[in-house]
């Protein structure tokens, strides 16, 4: 029963700073009244890694009490690992209802002083609140000029549980032909990320905001992605892309149909559809005329993905079923 006690008593005896973050994270997870005092001092360790594990400690221990004493900390903060602790801390205390718009506007109202990584800090939490007026703010600062300035607004909102934060993306990346790449690199988090956490977000909505994104700049990892998600919807974005040139699209549009099993007819359609362009696209682009003169690096692989392509068309256009359409007869010389 006096396991805070001890402790606290261990840890004004530590000197290595693992130890010391350890104990304070047991202060904290165990809500030890005991340690509120040597936490709250803690907040002024040399210690970078000390005072984060302070501030989670002071909130999980103090509450909603420990507003004051946290934010002022944050104010001061500028390393990393003392800003995740802050960061920890103040949506920990988001979460009480009573502070909620009260920690938004104080982070909202501190913006315009602050710069370097706790800007980016703020620009996070902003991000992670993702009611309207903090991506109101956030989108405001994405107005800027200064690319790496604005990418850091851009990891904040890719990073938002808040749907709204994809519409915010889209009209940053259509304000400005240079933008829209930087916008593009940050986006497949878009795809998994939402209102509860990892993975809850619908294939209309992955979709439909991959499509917006595409049409303004292509990126290998959100094509990779909805290569991945075994939906025929994400077929037509996917060979828009092969046939814009990017070729990483060939092996998405593939790899998509691997995983499909048991379509309806309207599906296997766009499937079919989108494997055969995938095949006539390598045909034309990497493998007419055979291996002579081709790059002997990339001509395998075209080769393989071609006939990947085509036994995943097998399987989604059963053999006995009626022929496809549009494709042409082999011609053979007797």
């Amino acid at each position: 029963k006096d396991g805070g006690k001890a402790l606290v008593s261990r840890f004004v005896a530590a000197k290595d700073d693992d130890i010391r973050v350890g104990i304070l994270h047991a202060l904290g997870a165990s809500q030890s009244k005991a340690g509120l005092v040597v936490a709250t001092s803690a907040l002024e360790d040399a210690s970078p890694a000390v005072r984060g594990a302070a501030a989670e400690a002071v909130v999980a221990i103090g509450g909603d009490a420990s507003l004051e004493p946290v934010l002022a900390h944050f104010k001061t903060a500028s390393a990393p690992d003392d800003l995740r602790g802050c960061e920890k801390a103040i949506l920990a205390l988001r979460a009480s209802p009573s502070l909620a718009s009260q920690i938004r506007d104080a982070l909202i109202a501190g913006l315009p002083q602050t710069e370097g990584t706790r800007r980016e800090s703020v620009l996070w939490l902003l991000g992670q609140i993702g009611d309207a007026p903090s991506l109101a703010v956030l989108e405001k600062a994405g107005a800027t000029k200064v690319a790496a300035d604005f990418r850091v607004v851009v990891n904040a909102l890719s990073y938002s549980p808040a749907i709204e934060a994809d519409a915010v993306l889209l009209r940053l990346a259509k304000s400005d032909k240079a933008k829209a790449p930087i916008v593009a690199a940050e986006s497949v988090r878009r795809m998994v990320l939402g209102p509860k956490g990892f993975g809850d977000r619908t294939d209309d909505q992955r979709i439909a905001f991959a499509g917006g994104i595409l049409q303004l700049a292509s990126d290998v990892r959100l094509v990779t992605f909805l290569g991945r998600m075994g939906s025929p919807r994400a077929m037509p974005l996917l060979v828009t892309e092969l046939r814009k040139g990017f070729k990483p699209a060939a092996e998405s549009v593939v790899t998509n149909a691997e995983a499909m099993k048991n379509l309806p007819p309207a599906d296997a359609a766009i499937v079919a559809q989108a494997l055969r362009d995938v095949m006539e696209y390598l045909e034309v682009t990497a493998l007419r005329g055979g291996p002579d003169g081709k790059d002997f690096r990339e001509y395998p692989v075209a080769k393989a993905i071609q006939a990947r392509a085509g036994q995943a068309l097998v399987k989604v256009h059963k053999p006995e079923a009626a022929p496809i359409q549009g494709f042409q007869g082999i011609d053979i010389d007797l």
